[in-house]
């Protein structure tokens, strides 16, 4: 019989910690100043875990305890220590009647309110880009309104705005963030170069998307977005600093251009390499720490593992640029263990630790070591599922030890029941548990199960 994820969650270490990695809102609004404020998950053993209990960390009203349980199967929050219900639809409903209610031509207090309800609906709906969809439409399409007929004055702020809902592929939207970029093009002065720049690069990106086929080959297309790079790079510090990941941004874009066209090995690594000098480049004139520019930056060293066999100790050499960041260096610790690992079992499938060099054995177990303490100081793991349990899993490996391969399998199910990996985007470590276990064990038989073989 399958184990329940409250079963697993007992397993792991620090079971407060775990919710607040799996469950993707972080954000609730205070009950008594209705603020939308940072907030906490709190295991309780008696409760089902999605009826864990959540903690809202006001900054002017403290901390307010909301206890989920289930009426007659109906799942009820309440405000402890109180008989008030704690209603989310009352938030979202007050948000959005403001918004409703707001006059489109003072774009301030309009873009305010319509980022307030979008907030509300991430709330709403788990934290789901996609609907924001609705305001962001009206906020764009107000501050459009505004540029036609009141000029270009407060073109600056619309552009940053323009930012915060950029990642959202609804066509509509899109079609209105356009024209504002067009328009942003015809009027270069009015906005700082560096700001200019990351507006072009999300206008020529949107350019193509839409007409393409008026391009006469993706050269061009190409050509336009190095531009783009070429010239941020040689702006001045003080001008690259409002947004200082546009190279980045140009490269992670034409990374994943040049893979959905099947580009060659030699194009995907000249960008993986540019893309990681832009990463130094801007850390090295004072970008702040950033998750998103982190993972570009790892990401490229993944692409370059497959043809370089020293892109690991590059990685690991560039854990200086982010501070030794906990993010960026559990990863490559990740990476680096495993490249050591592939490095030594050559052919072989399943390489029995009395046949690692002892040596080699040693820097696995240090890598991985370095990558669970990195890992487990993070209550965010996204985008690094697979990592935490690969780490488990060779420091079991390499240190001889159980029942640190039966944790990372027990972070695989965990995550995979949690819908934060699914164990198609896992294989690759259940395998290496499954080949690595001992024969006939109980460690073996929950891997090959977890992996769909069908075990009596």
């Amino acid at each position: 019989m399958p184990r329940t994820i409250e079963q697993i969650l007992k397993s792991l270490p620090d079971p407060n910690k775990q919710l607040d990695r799996v469950f993707r809102v972080h954000s609730f609004h205070c009950p008594n100043c209705r603020a939308l404020s940072p907030a906490r998950y709190q295991y309780v053993p008696t409760k089902r875990v999605e009826l864990c209990d959540i903690v809202i960390e006001c900054e002017t009203c403290g901390e307010s305890r909301i206890e989920r349980n289930l009426s007659r199967g109906t799942e009820v929050w309440r405000i402890a220590g109180t008989d008030f219900v704690y209603d989310r639809d009352n938030f979202y409903n007050e948000t959005k009647d403001i918004m409703d209610g707001a006059d489109p031509k003072d774009i301030f207090f309009y873009s305010k309110v319509c980022e307030d309800h979008a907030n509300t609906l991430m709330v709403r709906n788990d934290n789901h880009r996609d609907s924001c969809f609705h305001p962001y439409l009206k906020e764009m399409s107000a501050f459009l309104e505004h540029l036609k007929t009141r000029g270009t004055k407060d073109l600056e702020f619309i552009c940053e705005r323009t930012f915060e809902c950029n990642s959202i592929a609804k066509y509509d939207l899109l079609v209105v963030m356009r024209e504002i970029y067009h328009i942003a093009m015809m009027n270069k002065d009015d906005i700082p170069e560096g700001l200019w720049l990351a507006i072009e690069l999300e206008k020529e990106i949107l350019d193509y998307a839409f007409d393409n086929m008026f391009y006469d080959s993706d050269k061009d297309h190409i050509e336009s977005v190095e531009w783009i790079a070429e010239d941020f790079e040689k702006l001045p510090k003080e001008e690259r600093m409002g947004h200082p990941f546009v190279a980045v941004n140009v490269y992670k874009y034409l990374m994943k251009f040049h893979q959905r066209r099947g580009s060659s090995d030699r194009v995907l690594n000249a960008v993986a390499k540019s893309l990681i000098d832009a990463a130094k480049n801007a850390r090295a004139m004072g970008a702040p720490i950033d998750r998103t520019a982190m993972y570009d930056h790892l990401m490229a060293y993944m692409h370059l593992l497959a043809t370089q066999k020293t892109a690991h100790k590059k990685a690991m050499a560039d854990c200086s640029v982010w501070d030794d960041d906990p993010f960026y260096k559990g990863v490559a610790s990740v990476v680096y263990a495993d490249a050591l690992f592939r490095g030594a079992k050559g052919d072989e499938p399943s390489l029995p630790l009395d046949y690692l060099d002892p040596k080699v054995a040693k820097e696995i177990l240090h890598h991985s070591e370095v990558a669970i303490e990195c890992l487990e100081s993070l209550s965010d793991l996204s985008g690094i599922e697979v990592w935490l349990p690969l780490a488990y899993f060779y420091n079991g490996y390499a240190g001889n030890d159980v029942p640190k391969m039966k944790l990372a399998l027990d972070y695989l199910e965990f995550f995979d029941l949690a819908h934060m990996a699914t164990l198609s985007e896992t294989n690759y470590v259940v395998d290496l548990i499954a080949l690595h276990a001992k024969f006939g064990s109980a460690l073996q038989r929950s891997a090959l199960k977890l992996r769909g073989y069908p075990i009596f």
